[in-house]
């Protein structure tokens, strides 16, 4: 993540901006194959860099806790046997 980035544009005076990329890969330890790949990257601002960070923590733990749970869901599902 990094840290600092100033922005002095229109409406977005003085704001400093976060970074964060995140990649997560669910593996199959026998092959090493890569059975549900995530990652993302995102960016946060604000006026100070300690809440753009958290701002860009708040956002990567919805997207973790909404879209990575709901593939991981749908993977695992598949994997249970059809009666």
């Amino acid at each position: 993540m990094a840290h600092g980035e100033k922005i002095d544009s229109v409406g977005m005076k003085n704001y400093v901006f976060a970074r964060m990329e995140l990649t997560a890969n669910l593996v199959e330890l026998g092959t090493g194959a890569s059975l549900v790949p995530f990652s993302f990257s995102l960016r946060e601002g604000h006026r100070t860099e300690a809440e753009a960070i958290n701002r860009a923590f708040a956002i990567a733990e919805q997207r973790i806790g909404g879209e990575y749970r709901d593939m991981l869901w749908a993977y695992l599902s598949q994997l249970i046997p059809r009666r």
